[in-house]
């Protein structure tokens, strides 16, 4: 079978336990694009941290995206654009009109939102969200956009999501979120789940030496 997802696998082989697990891989997914109909091979480095997660481990995992994105950028400017998909996910239901607030607010059409009759509230944590890591060192404050243009599946990410771009490339490199209720729904009970994963064919293809 060809896995689009590391993350199922690694979540099969994990147990419930009270500390903190964290995996490392550097493996190929394969998936279909968009108006395409055959499989598309895609190299992933990754990590996840899974377990009894504190707000410490989450800011770990976001720090450590940063990095990421600071070491594979080279000189160039890069952004981690992040959303919490709690704070907005009371605002939408789940059906075909959820469906489309989200694709208007990955397009940022708040206009069209309007014109839906979405709540207030939805609007107002959209266009003026507050600060999600007040307690995060300046340095990687200074490379964070709070920006829910980037929530997509509100049934796997579940709080914190996240996006990495390097100036110069047209594509999302780095890609996360934590993901709590998949775990809860293969069983995995009171515990959470965290990860990224970065595109090394995005790396090859724009940032050759």
């Amino acid at each position: 079978a060809l896995r689009p997802d590391v993350t199922l696998s690694i979540i099969k082989r994990i147990k419930n336990v009270n500390g903190v697990q964290k995996f490392f891989y550097d493996e190929k997914v394969y998936r279909v694009p968009k108006n395409s109909s055959t499989f598309r091979e895609i190299s992933q480095a990754g990590i996840e941290c899974i377990g009894s997660l504190d707000q410490k481990n989450i800011l770990e995992v976001i720090e450590l995206a940063i990095e990421s994105l600071k070491i594979i950028s080279g000189s160039r400017r890069f952004v981690l654009d992040v959303a919490d998909v709690s704070r907005i996910k009371k605002y939408i239901p789940e059906n075909e009109a959820g469906r489309q607030i989200i694709k208007l607010i990955s397009q940022k059409n708040i206009h069209e939102l309007k014109n839906m009759g979405v709540c207030e509230e939805l609007i107002k944590a959209i266009n003026a969200p507050a600060p999600l890591f007040p307690e995060m060192r300046s340095e990687y404050q200074e490379k964070i956009r709070v920006d829910y243009s980037v929530i997509s599946n509100l049934n796997y990410y579940n709080s914190i999501v996240f996006q990495g771009f390097i100036e110069g490339i047209p594509e999302r490199i780095l890609t996360g979120g934590q993901y709590d209720n998949l775990l809860l729904s293969m069983g995995h009970k009171g515990m959470k789940a965290i990860g990224f994963a970065v595109s090394l064919d995005l790396i090859g293809a724009y940032l050759e030496c």
